[in-house]
């Protein structure tokens, strides 16, 4: 909200924040110009979207979901891909860790 209020999605009404860490990647929706909350609250877990089926269980229900079979390269850009073309948003803002990660990435050397 506070990306959407003061920061880089300021003026925007369609908007998706991704962040990330040790545990996995998550973020928010902003659509219409309110937040999409869920039935629960949970909205937003990017990480938890189902990008293998091959091998999933139901014993483990993180079998198969974008943060248990991809690098952490592959796990941004399949994020932000997945982000623009379920939701199409006017911005996808990214959280310091990732925004930092995704400047080596396209710059390596620096």
């Amino acid at each position: 909200m506070a990306e959407f209020i003061f920061g880089a999605g300021r003026g925007r009404s369609e908007l998706v924040y991704l962040n990330g860490g040790a545990s996995g990647i998550g973020g928010g929706v902003i659509a219409g110009g309110r937040p999409i909350s869920g039935s629960g609250g949970f909205a937003g877990e990017f990480g938890h979207i189902r990008v293998d089926s091959a091998g999933s269980t139901y014993d483990d229900p993180e079998s198969g979901s974008l943060e248990s079979v991809v690098n952490r390269a592959a796990l941004l850009s399949t994020a932000l891909r997945n982000a623009v073309n379920v939701l199409n948003p006017q911005v996808i803002v990214l959280g310091a860790a990732e925004l930092a990660f995704a400047r080596l990435l396209a710059d390596p050397a620096g």
